[in-house]
């Protein structure tokens, strides 16, 4: 007589094996990706479109105009016209969980973008090597645009905060900001260049040498 608890009929379960775990393994897999998906959407949709470049939204993509992050490069004069300069900006979208989210700004909920920065043509620190760090705020749409430049020189002329939008459908982003004299003897300008607003408008830099050259080109010191 076969024991009340045996049957007979099932297969021997393998060493190690239990029913479930790996049904339980493609569900947390699965969940994972569709979690990975929607954060996705949600930044590119909701949060940064303008860092985002989706021929459904924004047609053909040329010479990557189609967004916020990327390369751009503008050449500017101060208002007195004594002072020129080139700037060469690298926007790159901050990744979420990074630290230095903006703070003391005014607007809508506004995503992050982070990246590097390089100015010739006004005084620069001797001592900072390399390009300047960069962060700052964008709307949604690109309609309001907020950047900052780190690391400026302690004496001599520089750039201050920058506001201004992007535009999706000419490829430009317009920032405008005062030049600083930090107070001191600053050479080449007069006291208009630190009241009025400097204007830049920037373009896609699609060479790599596009900063150099156009500095080069204007007879303007290459930073360190």
């Amino acid at each position: 007589m076969t024991p009340p608890n045996d049957h007979p009929n099932s297969p021997p379960a393998g060493p190690g094996t239990r029913p479930g775990c790996l049904g339980r393994l493609i569900g947390a897999v699965v969940l994972a990706v569709l979690a990975g998906i929607g954060a996705w959407l949600w930044d590119a949709l909701i949060e940064a479109p303008w860092a985002y470049s989706l021929s459904s939204l924004v047609g053909q993509d040329k010479d990557g105009r189609g967004t916020l992050t990327g390369p751009w490069i503008g050449e500017f004069s101060s208002p007195s016209q004594r002072l020129h300069g080139v700037l060469d900006l690298q926007i790159e979208r901050r990744q979420w969980g990074s630290a230095g989210r903006t703070r003391g700004v005014t607007g809508p909920s506004q995503p992050d973008f982070a990246g590097t920065a390089r100015l010739c043509g006004l005084p620069t620190d001797p001592t900072s090597k390399g390009p300047r760090k960069l962060w700052g705020y964008a709307h949604r749409d690109g309609s309001l645009v907020h950047a900052v430049i780190y690391d400026g020189p302690e004496h001599g002329w520089d750039l201050g905060a920058l506001n201004g939008s992007w535009n999706r459908d000419t490829g430009t982003l317009t920032l405008a900001g005062n030049l600083r004299s930090h107070g001191g003897p600053a050479r080449g300008g007069n006291a208009a260049d630190d009241r009025q607003p400097v204007t830049i408008t920037l373009t896609r830099g699609i060479s790599r040498d596009a900063f150099e050259q156009r500095c080069t080109a204007r007879g303007l010191t290459l930073p360190p």
